[in-house]
């Protein structure tokens, strides 16, 4: 599952960015951009966070649907400031 393995990558006391950069750049190149929107309905602050700087690291033509627009939009009123920071940053790369 891919929150799983962004979970990983996020608690990996070894790794310093380099596996979340590895997915960015998997999607840079092609990857479904269906699998980061999943993560957008995530329970995890953490991985909405990530999820949404992963969106804010793309062209925004990329994910510009009006479904992931919206479910930014929602989170612009999450309890975490790191989601909402992060989210904002999609909304307005």
């Amino acid at each position: 599952m891919f929150e799983t393995e962004i979970l990983e990558a996020i608690r990996n006391a070894n790794d310093d960015g380099t596996q979340l950069n590895r997915i960015v750049d998997e999607f840079r190149s092609g990857r479904d951009i269906g699998d980061l929107r999943v993560l957008l309905y995530s329970r995890s602050p953490e991985v909405l966070s990530i999820a949404a700087w992963m969106l804010g690291e793309l062209h925004f033509e990329l994910y510009n649907t009006g479904s992931v627009i919206a479910r930014l939009r929602e989170l612009l009123d999450h309890h975490d400031p790191a989601v909402r920071f992060h989210e904002l940053g999609a909304i307005h790369p």
